[in-house]
């Protein structure tokens, strides 16, 4: 009997998990995180790309760039855009 009132007794209590609306904010903080990863590894590929291009190519698709640029002006973002 003596041994067991020594023993605390928070030791074997069961460690309490997180709260629902801990784990969603955690999970929306991991998915922000991966998004940003996502979206500077898909710049840092673009850059890559237009560097492999020599000279003349990397202007023709500056032009063509800014072309399109100047043709989407105006005009509104498609429907699954807006959706997604």
């Amino acid at each position: 009997m003596f041994t067991l009132s020594i023993i605390p007794e928070s030791g074997y209590a069961q460690i309490k998990g997180k709260t629902p609306e801990a784990k969603q904010k955690n999970a929306a903080k991991l998915k922000e995180k991966q998004k940003e990863e996502a979206d500077e590894n898909i710049e840092k590929i673009r850059k890559r790309h237009m560097k492999n291009q020599d000279r003349k190519t990397r202007k023709r698709m500056k032009r063509s760039a800014k072309k399109a640029k100047r043709n989407r002006m105006g005009k509104k973002e498609p429907f699954w855009k807006r959706i997604f």
